[in-house]
C-alpha cells in the first residue's frame, strides 16, 4: 500500500534501490517488460496528508513521476470520511456522532500546533503560515500512533497539505504547476473532457473505443491484510478511466445528515484554509470551494 515510504521511518534517510524495488512488487512486472511505452500509476490519500514526508520520497524514488491530486469539497470529504468508517457493510467503526467526532480531531490539530486555540476567522488567518503552525504540522505528520490515527479534518485543510508538496518540487527544480495536476472531483464527475485533457498532460495517446489497445489493470483489494490484485483487461480510454474514477466516487453509505448549523460553523473555519488554497493554485480556482448561498438568502 505505501511503496514509497515507511511511516515507521520518519526521518530516515530514503533508500532509493529497496524503495524501487518495493515499488515494482505492486505492478504487473511482465507486462512492463513486454511494453516499455505502458504508464504506471499508483494512488494512495495518505500520500498528499504525509505531505512532508511522502513527497521527498517519491521524487528521491521517482523523479520522472507526474502528480495528479483529486480535490472534494471539503465539508464533503470529511463526511464522506466519517460514512466510510461507519459503513455497516463492511468492518463499520462505532463512532460518535459527526459534529462529536470532528471537534474532538479538532481539539488534537490544536493540542499539536496545527491549529490556533481561537477559531475565528480572524485568530485562524493571522495563525497561518506561523513558525508555531508549520513546527506543529510537522509534528503532527511524525505521531503516528494515538487517537489522531484516522486524522479526519487535516485532510481537509488542503493548502497545508500542498504547501509542502510545492516547496518539496522546487527544491528539485520542479514546477508544481508543469509536475502536479490538480483536479477537482466533481469536474471529473461532469465533464469526460477533464480526463481527457489529463491523458493528455501524461502523455498517453488518447484514442476512440474502437481502436484502443486492450490494457491490463491491476487493482488492489484492502479488504484484507494481505494484498490481493485482480487483474483485468480494459480498453484504454479516457471514457472507460473516466468511468472508473466516477464509480470510485460513489457514496455507497450515508449517515445522519450534516446538522445545517455546523455545517455553517464548519464552513467559518475553512473559509480562511480554502482562500488559502485559492491564493497556492491560482486564479482558475479561486472560489472552488465557497459555499451555496441559500435561496432564502439569496
Amino acid at each position: 500500500r505505501f511503496p514509497f515510504w515507511n511511516k515507521n521511518q520518519i526521518g530516515d534517510r530514503v533508500r532509493v534501490d529497496p524503495a524501487r524495488k518495493a515499488l515494482l512488487q505492486e505492478f504487473p512486472r511482465q507486462l512492463l517488460r513486454r511494453n516499455e511505452t505502458v504508464i504506471t500509476g499508483e494512488a494512495t490519500p495518505d500520500y498528499i496528508m504525509y505531505s512532508e514526508y511522502s513527497s521527498q520520497a517519491i521524487l528521491c524514488t521517482t523523479p520522472w513521476v507526474k502528480l495528479v491530486v483529486l480535490l472534494r469539497d471539503p465539508i464533503d470529504r470529511l463526511f464522506s470520511h466519517y460514512n466510510y468508517l461507519t459503513d455497516p457493510s463492511r468492518a463499520a467503526r462505532i463512532l460518535p456522532n459527526f459534529d462529536v467526532w470532528v471537534k474532538k480531531d479538532i481539539a488534537i490539530l490544536q493540542e499539536f500546533g496545527v491549529m490556533p486555540q481561537d477559531l475565528s476567522r480572524t485568530s485562524i488567518q493571522a495563525y497561518m503560515g506561523s513558525p508555531e503552525e508549520r513546527d506543529g504540522w510537522h509534528r503532527y505528520q511524525r505521531a503516528l500512533d494515538g487517537p489522531w490515527a484516522d486524522r479526519p479534518f487535516v485532510r481537509s485543510l488542503y493548502a497545508l497539505q500542498l504547501e509542502d508538496w510545492y516547496r518539496n518540487l522546487r527544491a528539485v527544480g520542479k514546477d508544481p504547476t508543469r509536475d502536479m495536476r490538480v483536479l477537482l472531483s466533481r469536474d471529473v464527475q461532469k465533464n469526460d473532457h477533464v480526463v481527457r485533457d489529463l491523458f493528455k498532460w501524461l502523455g498517453v495517446n488518447v484514442t476512440s473505443a474502437t481502436n484502443a489497445t486492450p490494457m491490463e489493470t491491476t487493482m488492489p483489494n484492502h479488504e484484507s491484510n494481505r494484498r490481493k490484485l485482480t487483474k483485468a483487461r480494459t480498453k484504454a480510454t479516457p471514457t472507460n478511466f473516466s468511468a472508473t474514477m466516477k464509480q470510485s466516487m460513489i457514496t455507497t453509505y450515508t449517515s445522519a445528515p450534516i446538522k445545517p448549523e455546523f455545517r455553517k460553523w464548519l464552513e467559518t473555519i475553512l473559509e480562511p484554509y480554502n482562500r488559502r488554497l485559492y491564493r497556492l493554485l491560482g486564479k482558475d480556482f479561486d472560489g472552488i470551494f465557497d459555499p451555496t448561498p441559500s435561496p432564502s438568502s439569496a
